[in-house]
């Protein structure tokens, strides 16, 4: 709803320079009194309207809005009170200011509904006095109308867009959960466990395989950051990136290579905002070799025969916060019946908030009780038996960060 006022006027508006011309309506039985108010409000640019009765009054706003109404408060023929408001409710979606003639103390309840208060022959001072003040009113009343109305078009814009967002999250999450590996699963010789827990919708974790030979096996354990619906897409990306059946791309070859493949693609892509870490593997079953390559992300950690964790830490640069990174592969030997375990940091900091050297520790001793005994339990058996330790050492309150793992038996020859 546009002003009808200049837009440079004052707070108190000189009446010679109004935008458009007001519109004045006068109800009074005095014909007298009624032509010397509408010829002083129509030399300053009102067109004014007389009229004897109330209900000629109400006839004359539905048929045209009145920016002012002044109404005789002697000889009227029905409650004031009730006049005012009908004289409101027809000012075509716009509040007319309603002043008072009269020369009674107070003049009862009808004082009280109106906006202003006249004697029943103002002189041309007053008169003009009170236009330059009931001015300021309507054009106040009319600049609060359009914020409450821009104010409405706004919330319900922010309404629109806050349900296509819940739309596109849950979108999201049916995405990367068709990401998810089954908790227990076979990948050729191999036996593989996995745990996912999302802290919110959408998640930034995400943990995969396939195999790249009879007897290899590819791994991947990454986390996005960010937990929005451009995290779940740039998340879904490198999943397809990752996998050699899924958008085509070469099977996973060396790890750094991979890893140096993934930040010149994170690096050149102008319009990403996001950052990854990752810890990618593969494992040979025929030479108990297993080459990674840890890019920020929390180190791998061995299950060794005797009991032993080990953790493999030698962090290279996460993916994507510089243009020349340096990655590199490394390898450490896995015999048969050994475990391989990739990691998220969200399992560390339940168990310290740094998820540093302290972390690790308290997770190797987790894992020694829980360790896998293939004769009786499965990968996913231990995986969820670390879970529920987990829980029991930091509480539920501590997990405040998506939670993901992958465990893989090395198979016999």
């Amino acid at each position: 709803m546009s002003s009808r006022w200049d837009a440079e006027a004052v707070s108190e508006p000189a009446l010679g320079q109004i935008a458009q011309p007001l519109q004045a309506l006068i109800i009074d039985a005095d014909l007298a009194a009624r032509q010397v108010l509408t010829d002083m409000l129509r030399r300053w640019n009102v067109q004014a309207t007389g009229v004897a009765a109330p209900d000629a009054g109400l006839a004359e706003c539905r048929k045209t809005h009145q920016d002012f109404i002044f109404m005789s408060g002697s000889g009227r023929d029905r409650d004031g009170t009730d006049l005012c408001l009908q004289l409101r409710d027809a000012g075509h979606g716009r509040r007319s200011h309603i002043a008072l003639l009269t020369d009674l103390p107070g003049d009862g309840d009808l004082s009280r509904s109106v906006d202003d208060i006249l004697p029943s022959r103002p002189t041309e001072g007053e008169l003009q006095l009170r236009l330059r003040s009931g001015l300021s009113a309507i054009r106040l009343r009319e600049a609060l109308q359009d914020t409450s109305e821009n104010l409405s078009d706004a919330r319900d814009r922010l309404d629109a867009a806050h349900a296509r967002m819940d739309q596109s999250r849950v979108a999201a999450a049916r995405l990367q959960n068709s990401l998810i590996p089954p908790r227990q699963d076979r990948c050729g010789p191999f036996s593989i466990g996995a745990i996912h827990r999302a802290a919110g919708q959408v998640t930034g974790d995400l943990i995969g395989y396939c195999a790249t030979s009879e007897r290899r096996l590819a791994l991947y354990s990454i986390d996005v950051s960010g937990r929005d619906v451009p995290t779940a897409i740039t998340t879904s990306l490198v999943a397809g990136m990752l996998d050699p059946q899924g958008l085509g791309a070469p099977a996973i070859c060396d790890p750094a290579e991979v890893a140096d493949r993934l930040n010149s693609w994170f690096w050149e892509d102008a319009e990403n905002a996001h950052y990854l870490t990752m810890t990618l593997a593969e494992i040979d079953a025929d030479a108990g070799l297993v080459r990674y390559c840890q890019a920020g992300h929390p180190a791998p950690a061995v299950l060794r025969a005797e009991g032993d964790v080990e953790f493999l830490d030698a962090a290279d640069l996460p993916i994507g916060v510089s243009d020349a990174p340096f990655y590199q592969t490394r390898t450490t030997r896995l015999a048969a019946g050994e475990a391989f375990l990739l990691t998220s940091d969200g399992l560390l900091r339940a168990l310290d908030s740094d998820g540093g050297p302290a972390a690790q520790a308290r997770l190797a001793e987790l894992l020694q009780q829980c360790e896998c005994d293939p004769q009786s339990q499965t990968e996913s058996d231990t995986l969820r038996a670390l879970w529920r330790a987990v829980i029991r050492a930091g509480g539920r309150a501590a997990v405040a960060d998506d939670v993901s793992a992958l465990l893989v038996t090395m198979p016999g020859i």
